[in-house]
């Protein structure tokens, strides 16, 4: 299907010490298929060793909030991955890039691009 609708889709959120353009996508499609959105980190214990951990559901936003709605709950995303971020700053990847708007903070963690 067209996912057109969504291009450039983004909400303003708080992110570790500044503020971001998210790309809203997983909202707008947990919305659209009344779906929970589970994050989740991996983070190594050791050689070849891993721990997975699934944080507790976010309920899709109600269609009746709109993008108000689909703000609340990136902002939900954006609080968690901040705290596991300032938790263990050595491991940490996005696939998307975000797009920062404010510079109050002095260091910011730097994206190394994918691939």
């Amino acid at each position: 299907g067209d996912n057109s609708e969504f291009a450039g889709h983004t909400h303003r959120v708080r992110f570790l010490d500044s503020q971001v353009e998210m790309a809203a996508g997983v909202a707008a499609l947990a919305r659209l298929a009344d779906a929970p959105i589970v994050s989740f980190t991996v983070l190594p214990l050791g050689p070849r060793r891993w721990r997975a951990t699934m944080d507790p559901p976010i309920e899709p936003p109600s269609p009746d909030l709109g993008k108000a709605g689909e703000q609340a709950v990136m902002q939900q995303l954006a609080d968690r991955w901040s705290d596991a971020i300032s938790a263990n700053p050595d491991h940490w990847a996005m696939a998307a890039p975000l797009h920062w708007t404010d510079t109050t903070s002095e260091e910011r963690p730097q994206q190394e691009p994918p691939g």
